[in-house]
């Protein structure tokens, strides 16, 4: 699968003699390595552009695990994206956090001009 969104492309691709998969995106032309619960979360986002999406939804949507009070997985997941696309929370281009709603991936044609 491939997939092209402006400064990125996102891409699955197995690998059969390992038998596991790798998945890929790219940023800016490089290559950029990801976990399939990385890669599952960017496409989750990438899917729903603009859209608020919760935890207990990107769960449930992701690994089909119901709402549990302590579980930081989606948090943990999007921090280690984040670094991998070189996203700054503070300074957000492609993941920003809706304190206590979740996560929205911004559109190209919604970020602030400069980004």
């Amino acid at each position: 699968m491939t997939e092209s969104r402006g400064a990125w492309t996102r891409t699955s691709r197995a690998t059969s003699c390992a038998k596991a998969s790798i998945r890929l995106t790219t940023l800016g032309g490089a290559p950029v390595e990801l976990t399939t619960n990385e890669f599952e979360v960017l496409r989750l986002l990438t899917d729903h552009p603009g859209a608020v999406l919760d935890r207990d939804r990107m769960l449930e949507t992701l690994r089909g695990i119901e709402h549990e009070a302590f579980n930081r997985t989606v948090d943990v997941t999007v921090s280690r994206l984040r670094q991998k696309l070189g996203d700054d929370p503070k300074v957000p281009r492609f993941i920003r956090t809706v304190w206590g709603a979740g996560y929205v991936f911004i559109a190209p044609e919604t970020r602030p001009e400069g980004q």
